[in-house]
């Protein structure tokens, strides 16, 4: 029996296709963050490929605890660290859905939305509950 591979947003697509040796192999379920961190991890994909470390591969970005999270293999270069610690702090100010300046809003669940995606966040949550 397959495996359970879930449809991926366009833009991971996009992303992926686009830096496929930095995404080669990732599981589907291995990519999971708002369309809103799309321009920061672009950015950091373009600045990771631009290092041209042999074998560097992300296996994991998610978001966590409000926070994003960019797991890789096959490096200990320091550049590649800070830069990764850039791209988590400007996601911390950026709302994770529609990429507007924010702060993390606490709760039941850490997220990173600003108030509107928050309050769409709510009412759905509301109507669903």
């Amino acid at each position: 029996m397959p495996k359970y591979q879930p449809d991926l947003p366009d833009w991971i697509n996009e992303t992926k296709a686009n830096f496929p040796g930095l995404f080669r192999d990732i599981a589907p379920c291995n990519f999971d963050v708002g369309e809103g961190w799309r321009a920061i991890i672009e950015g950091l994909c373009h600045d990771l490929t631009a290092m041209n470390i042999p074998g560097l591969r992300a296996f994991q970005i998610k978001q966590k605890f409000g926070g994003l999270r960019i797991y890789l293999e096959h490096t200990d270069e320091q550049a590649v660290y800070d830069r990764i610690d850039q791209a988590e702090a400007l996601a911390a100010m950026t709302c994770e859905q529609c990429g507007s300046p924010t702060t993390k809003n606490s709760g039941q669940f850490s997220l990173t939305l600003c108030p509107s995606c928050l309050r769409k966040r709510r009412e759905v949550r509301h109507e669903e509950g």
